[in-house]
């Protein structure tokens, strides 16, 4: 059982027990022990929904432990023809790889676009039609309806079927959770990012986020595209104007930059390699 899971399963029942002490007419008021109930509960449950990693609410692809020497980027919001094209010309410089999860409104009518990264060796997952922020509140069945369309659209352009997804800003709930399955699609979150979807972060305040964290098997969270592209903005987003800095970290750390899909391949050989071995 995953950590997130067991502190569920955990402010669930101490959560009943406690309601249910002051019920039964403990020495708190009850009205102010189900109000601290309450709040302790949807806290634990507002941390599921942010903190992916912990796979509260269901399984999530975060690290790749044994996937030795090697790290998956992955840029989320694109594709925008001007910035991801900049991203890819970098990527395609260093010889490195990467995934791209992409919007399905913008991959629409942005097909080359997609085609180009599929050609350059990258890996494309999916991130929702057109970012809703509320998507945690859709449920199962319009999560898997907008994880088959964006697919489809990505499918015509590049005869790929993604099985990779990650819900808009991260976050999960059993809702998305449930359609993800039924969509039959993997979500996937990250164990660093850059939080460079923020405008006020720079490329240096992205690496110092980053740098620390670069190890075997991670995944970092990058973006190619502002979520709400502005006539104001005149930089792409910190992560990708990093991306040649954050390759040099990666090479002095001894570390490879694959697609998501080489880095689970990896993690996978290596790990029926011990397997065989014991």
């Amino acid at each position: 059982m995953s950590r997130g899971r067991l502190l569920l399963v955990l402010a669930t029942i101490s959560s009943l027990g406690l309601a249910a002490v002051a019920l039964l007419g403990g020495p708190v008021p009850p009205p102010f022990v189900v109000g601290l109930v309450l709040l302790f509960y949807f806290s634990v449950l507002g941390i599921g929904a942010l903190v992916p990693s912990w796979e509260m609410y269901g399984d999530v692809l975060w690290k790749v432990p044994g996937a030795s020497g090697c790290v998956a980027l992955t840029f989320d919001d694109g594709p925008d023809p001007a910035s991801t094209t900049r991203v890819l010309d970098v990527l395609a410089k260093r010889g490195a790889r990467a995934t791209f999860f992409v919007l399905g409104e913008r991959a629409e009518r942005h097909p080359a676009i997609l085609r180009r990264m599929i050609e350059d060796g990258h890996s494309i997952g999916l991130h929702s039609f057109d970012h809703n922020r509320l998507y945690a509140f859709l449920p199962p069945s319009s999560v898997r309806a907008d994880i088959e369309r964006c697919r489809a659209i990505v499918e015509a352009a590049t005869g790929v079927r993604p099985l990779w997804f990650r819900p808009p800003v991260g976050q999960m709930s059993p809702r998305t959770a449930r359609g993800v399955i039924l969509a039959q699609a993997e979500t996937v979150g990250w164990s660093v990012r850059a939080r460079d979807g923020l405008r006020g972060t720079s490329p240096d305040d992205a690496l110092r986020r980053i740098e620390p964290k670069l190890e075997s098997g991670a995944i970092v969270l990058l973006h190619d595209a502002w979520e709400r592209p502005s006539a104001e903005d005149g930089e792409d987003p910190a992560g990708a104007r990093a991306l040649d800095a954050l390759l040099d970290a990666l090479e002095r750390r001894s570390l490879q930059a694959v697609s998501l899909d080489e880095l689970v391949a990896r993690g996978s050989e290596e790990s029926k390699a011990l397997s065989g071995a014991s």
